[in-house]
């Protein structure tokens, strides 16, 4: 009877150990927010340096293999090997962009981006560069522990209401 009790509370032991969260109890949990945020911080400038190179590849860098991207007026873009438009777009045009986050979310493995951009697009072919602000939201996923743009939408704040 002392054996089973023994094995009994040993299973236990093990059981217990392996379905206990582990944490580090040095790292507060606002040091982890505060990193996430600065890794979100980090793709969204990677993203704005990519546009600005001409780069399509380097835009799609962080971008999660199912991606879901939905540009203002055009249908949307599946997948993270579906840069024919960005590099349709690059390669017309070279582009100066400036996005300011105006708050982030982080919810587990599921963080939000929403801000607004600024974009002056200068046609490669010659002719005037157009400038235009924008609203956007750009969802993130962490997969193997890394933060993948999961879902991107952004729209045009149009021209300036009538009054």
């Amino acid at each position: 009877m002392t054996r089973i009790l023994t094995v009994c509370a040993l299973t236990c032991l093990i059981a217990a150990c392996g379905t206990s969260p582990q944490t580090d109890s040095a790292r507060p949990p606002q040091a982890d927010a505060a990193r996430d945020r600065a890794v979100l911080d980090s793709i969204r400038q990677d993203f704005a340096r990519g546009e600005e190179a001409g780069d399509a590849d380097a835009v799609y860098a962080h971008a999660a293999p199912d991606i879901v991207v939905m540009p203002p007026n055009r249908p949307v873009k599946i997948g993270s090997t579906n840069r024919d438009w960005i590099r349709a777009f690059l390669s017309a045009y070279t582009v100066k962009v400036q996005y300011t986050s105006e708050e982030i979310v982080i919810g587990g493995d599921w963080a939000f981006d929403r801000g607004f951009a600024v974009e002056t697009a200068t046609p490669k072919a010659g002719g005037a560069a157009t400038t235009g602000t924008a609203k956007y939201l750009w969802v993130y996923q962490r997969l193997n522990g890394e933060w993948k743009q999961a879902r991107l939408i952004w729209n045009d704040n149009g021209p300036p209401e009538q009054r």
